[in-house]
């Protein structure tokens, strides 16, 4: 009996139309490209070293010692957190969700959305073949969550009570307010940005629905609230455990003081430079707005008005450095509206249906034509764009995935530990680094690497709460997305040594009420109080008084307070030397000496040099058989001061820290400290200036010596 009842897969296969089979085949397509494109971005790993510092204790937190948002999507952290509980792996863990999540996107445009199989299958090939869709429905970004969202939120917009009676239809009406309240909360919470998306679309809603909640006014504002309380508990969770409503990425981008007709003829760029990557995304955008225009339906125009919105919004800010990044959304919302029209996806209001399947045929040749001819199609997805100056080109726009597929793609992982890329052997060297504050300009796999023990600099303040607060110098180059702030004064030393050293005596005092924010006692009466001075703007004075090098001449009172001694030699074709500290002029074998060097220059050099620090035997002292060179100790880098000396900015003075173990079996007596330059690729060393060199300092060949060490 049952076997009658329940037919056999056979006889569900037969069942099925061609339209069907169709999108099966489109689904299995779709995951296919998934995960022969999937990667991991840079910036992904800025959330999840908040993620690791979460699920170990340490807060959400991306420096342990302060608590600062270092991330845009609190709700995307929170479901990698969850996931990162159980596995604590980020690598595959970050791309499964992304995955399954981008997999019930289209498994929702399909079962959901769709209102004609036409339709669908234009949406599912558009959204398969787009370069920014696919890219960005991995790479450890809020991208696929954000989809998905939106998706829910379209599903539940399109829905009507056509047929209920009134008070069912009052009831449904509730019920649906609630939901897309609760949707762009969510939203919101997922990228606040987005909001701008489904703005016009939600107030439409509730514009329709003012009939039925007029009836009901008090619940029907409660029911609005309800829906929206999951933000409204994390911005009052923010504003207690960070001391602000907006993340610092928001201070970072948006606190550079940059000329915002600048940052438009960047966000213009960004879209051209997005089209000519990837020619079909912009194509599928234009398509669905004119659909939606075309079909003249409130609620597909409303959706329409969003995305030009949305872009709109985008062009403002500059754009992004991620190719495509900003238009994944857009994309998925034109699809929506092409998988939303019965009868004809291609012309909604086209009067013959022969006239119509042939002009959907033609929609999909194109968009086949169109996606696999793209320079860098993600079908076969092999072709990739390139990541040095000359593929970025000076927009600063980068096909991202190309710079980081190479070494964070799936296909491309062989052994532990994941990601095989260079930034995973740097931080887990810094990780075994004595010393505790490091400086890095691409800080998310680094950072999370090198671990919870080391205080990073992040150069473009995305996790830096005082340098996110500086304006760029006017002049200093900039990337969008990478707005590098100088580090102030005073600042790296007072990261390293716990005490307010910051020699600008405004920025010192607006510091120490930022530090009474980020990491003093949370339930102070100081710190609240700090807290609402801070977000009212009666500390900006303090931050005025701030002058950066470069705008005038500064005194070396504010440049190198912290500096023992105070020099100037300057170095043939090189920086000079300003300062330098030596925190023990006598220690004991085995114990630590931290040197910090004070570097100032200009970007004209035009060659990348390294600096070297030697401890080297004194008159009479036997050398270190265990080293080449004889040196008891050494340290050598090529971005001293968190920079390359070609990227010195003019006037600024680039703190250096060394921190120097002496071997145990180091002799006592007396030890020469030798400091340099050298090129990297001829080895040759750059001689100082002996008209610039006074004692106590001296020159040895090419390179000058510090007052001596003494081991006892």
């Amino acid at each position: 009996m049952k076997d009658r009842e329940t037919p056999d897969i056979i006889s569900r296969a037969r069942a099925w139309p061609a339209a069907q089979w169709a999108a099966a085949v489109l689904l299995a397509i779709f995951a296919a490209v998934l995960v022969r494109t999937a990667w991991m971005s840079d910036d992904a790993y800025i959330t999840l070293r908040t993620v690791d510092n979460f699920v170990h204790g340490y807060g959400l937190t991306w420096n342990v010692a302060e608590r600062v948002q270092a991330y845009t999507h609190p709700l995307w952290m929170l479901v990698l957190s969850a996931f990162y509980l159980i596995t604590r792996d980020a690598y595959f863990t970050t791309l499964l969700v992304s995955a399954a999540i981008s997999l019930a996107t289209i498994g929702l445009v399909v079962t959901r959305v769709r209102a004609s199989w036409p339709g669908c299958l234009l949406a599912v090939l558009g959204l398969t073949l787009s370069k920014a869709f696919t890219d960005y429905s991995t790479s450890g970004l809020e991208n696929p969550l954000t989809h998905l969202l939106l998706v829910l939120f379209f599903i539940v917009l399109m829905q009507d009570g056509v047929g209920l009676r009134r008070n069912v239809l009052r009831r449904n009406v509730l019920r649906r307010i609630f939901a897309l309240s609760l949707l762009t909360a969510l939203l919101a919470l997922n990228r606040p940005d987005i909001v701008l998306f489904v703005a016009p679309a939600y107030l439409l809603a509730l514009w329709q629905s003012r009939t039925a909640m007029r009836w009901q006014a008090p619940r029907a504002i409660g029911v609005i609230l309800l829906g929206f309380l999951p933000l409204l508990a994390w911005e009052a969770f923010s504003l207690l455990y960070y001391g602000f409503l907006a993340p610092n990425t928001y201070f970072a981008k948006l606190s550079h003081g940059i000329d915002p007709l600048a940052l438009v003829r960047q966000g213009l760029t960004y879209l051209v430079r997005s089209t000519a990557i990837d020619p079909l995304s912009s194509l599928l955008i234009v398509f669905g707005l004119g659909v939606a225009a075309w079909s003249r339906r409130p609620r597909l125009l409303a959706w329409a008005a969003g995305i030009i919105l949305y872009l709109g919004y985008v062009v403002s800010i500059g754009g992004d450095f991620m190719s495509g990044r900003f238009l994944a959304a857009p994309v998925l919302g034109a699809m929506l509206v092409v998988a939303s029209v019965d009868k004809c996806p291609a012309w909604p209001k086209c009067p013959a249906p022969g006239r119509c399947r042939a002009l959907t045929v033609i929609a999909a040749i194109l968009i086949i034509v169109v996606g696999l001819a793209g320079p860098y199609a993600p079908i076969p997805g092999t072709r990739l764009m390139g990541c040095d100056a000359a593929a970025i080109g000076p927009s600063g726009v980068s096909d991202e995935r190309s710079c980081f597929y190479e070494g964070t793609g799936l296909l491309n992982q062989k052994a532990p530990p994941y990601p095989n890329q260079g930034l995973v052997a740097l931080g887990l060297e810094a990780r075994q680094n004595p010393f505790p504050v490091h400086i890095f300009g691409v800080a998310g796999i680094f950072g999370y690497y090198a671990g919870p023990q080391k205080h990073l600099v992040d150069l473009n303040a995305l996790a830096d709460p005082l340098l996110a607060r500086l304006p760029l110098p006017e002049g200093k180059p900039w990337r969008i997305g990478h707005f590098e702030r100088l580090i102030p004064a005073g600042y790296l030393e007072t990261l390293a040594s716990g005490e307010n050293k910051i020699c600008n005596e405004g920025l010192a005092r607006y510091y120490d009420r930022l530090q009474a924010i980020t990491r003093g006692p949370l339930f102070t009466a100081e710190r609240l109080r700090a807290i609402w001075s801070m977000n009212t703007g009666q500390y900006d004075d303090f931050l005025a008084q701030y002058r950066m090098p470069g705008e005038e001449p500064l005194p070396d009172s504010e440049l190198l307070c912290n500096a023992a001694a105070i020099v100037d030699v300057e170095f043939t074709g090189g920086p000079h030397l300003r300062g330098y500290t030596i925190s023990e002029q006598k220690v004991a074998p085995g114990g630590q000496v931290l040197l910090t060097l004070y570097w100032q220059g200009n970007a004209s050099e035009g060659v990348k040099l390294a600096t070297f620090v030697h401890v080297r035997p004194g008159p009479g002292q036997p050398g270190n058989s265990q080293n080449p060179g004889g040196h008891w100790a050494q340290d050598e880098h090529f971005n001293p001061g968190g920079r390359e000396n070609v990227e010195f900015w003019r006037d600024q003075v680039y703190v250096d820290q060394v921190l120097l173990q002496l071997p145990a079996e180091i002799p006592p007596g007396e030890y020469l400290l030798e400091v340099g330059w050298f090129n990297p690729e001829t080895g040759e060393q750059l001689e100082p200036k002996p008209e610039t060199v006074e004692a106590p300092l001296s020159i040895l060949w090419r390179s000058i010596l510090l007052p001596s060490l003494q081991v006892e």
